[in-house]
């Protein structure tokens, strides 16, 4: 019953790729390249070896020596999702085909987004399967990674934890100490204004020279 949309979706992520796939190949220039250039500037491979260490620990797979290329065809970050949440990429596809593998992508995405992450800090498919933006595809891991704390994973954790929630109470006389010193501060402030305003500078003695012109 379902085949049919499936194969029409298929065929819009393949449609959507040969699009864009004459465009992509070969150097880019102007503006284009300007950009890339900036890119690529940067990038922080600390970032990329922290994000490729998490997602080895969290699926036991093995990403290989090209960290883009090793997630390529979207198989590892299915698996990552199916691990965050289980069951929220149900098929996955194993084939060598463009739009198989940027569906797997695509599906990826989609799982992140249920999962928490913000759609702002996601990538774009192209992102990762032409390497157009490199940044952004590890600043959507991260998030990820994050997302994940925040869920209380119980598995390996990417990034810095953030900082518990510390509430501090005050009772009634540490507030009444604190208004006594509050008040102490403003009678030493008024009484400094007091003693400024009681100096005067006496100018008498300044002495003004005149040159005489000739």
């Amino acid at each position: 019953l379902h085949y049919p949309l499936r194969r029409q979706r298929q065929m819009c992520i393949r449609d959507r790729y040969k699009q864009t796939q004459g465009a992509d190949h070969g150097p880019s220039f102007g503006l284009s390249a300007e950009l890339q250039q900036k890119r690529d500037a940067t990038y922080n491979t600390n970032l990329e070896q922290e994000a490729r260490d998490w997602i080895e620990a969290v699926t036991g797979d093995s990403i290989g020596p090209d960290f883009f290329t090793g997630l390529k065809d979207g198989v590892i970050l299915c698996n990552l999702a199916n691990k965050l949440l289980p069951g929220s990429v149900k098929k996955i596809n194993k084939t060598k085909l463009p739009f198989h593998q940027m569906e797997n992508i695509g599906n990826f995405l989609t799982a992140a987004t249920k999962y928490g992450v913000p759609a702002s800090d996601m990538f774009q498919t192209v992102d990762l399967y032409e390497q157009k933006n490199k940044s952004q595809v590890i600043q959507g891991i991260h998030s990820l990674g994050r997302a994940a704390q925040a869920k209380k994973f119980s598995g390996p954790v990417l990034g810095v934890k953030p900082s518990e929630k510390h509430n501090v109470e005050f009772t009634r006389e540490k507030m009444e100490a604190g208004k006594g010193e509050l008040g102490l501060l403003n009678k030493g402030a008024l009484n400094m204004t007091k003693v400024q305003s009681a100096v005067t500078v006496d100018r008498s003695r300044d002495v003004v020279r005149h040159t005489d012109k000739n």
